[in-house]
């Protein structure tokens, strides 16, 4: 059932964008980074971004990100011809998987008004030995539904 109801609130989002007041909020993201990482220490490694919501009225809304792959597992970053898999995370702990709300993820609510509000991205990549040198990325789709 959620996933009929979902494609309909974005729907009704962007017509809310012509309508009024609580559609012209907007989204900024701090892009996340994990900076160098020892593929040789088979570590994990952390990094944090955010993404704020800013409304010219108090505004409740749900924040969605691009889902890992399906059947779960981990997102993957891109570099060359090599991947480097990492997860988002809504909480500081790396417990609940920030993606729509489907096959075990989660994903955030809140309300913002003019000061806006800004929610934390917490980051986690998982080289492996052979992990190949080079920058990766990956290019995800931030949804907010109000």
């Amino acid at each position: 059932m959620r996933n009929e109801r979902f494609p309909r609130a974005v729907a009704l989002a962007a017509a809310l964008a012509w309508s009024g007041a609580a559609a012209a909020c907007t989204v900024a993201a701090t892009p996340l980074s994990f900076g160098p990482i020892d593929p040789l220490a088979e570590r994990q490694v952390d990094g944090a971004g955010a993404v704020e919501v800013v409304c010219p009225e108090p505004t409740a809304y749900t924040i969605s990100i691009t889902p890992p792959p399906s059947g779960g597992g981990y997102r993957q970053m891109v570099g060359d011809d090599n991947r480097l898999d990492y997860q988002l995370y809504s909480d500081a702990g790396y417990q609940l998987v920030w993606a729509d709300g489907t096959g075990g993820t989660g994903n955030v609510g809140g309300a913002a008004g003019p000061v806006g509000t800004e929610h934390p991205i917490y980051g986690r990549a998982f080289p492996r030995a052979g992990t190949a040198p080079g920058q990766y990325r990956d290019t995800l789709v931030v949804t907010v539904s109000y």
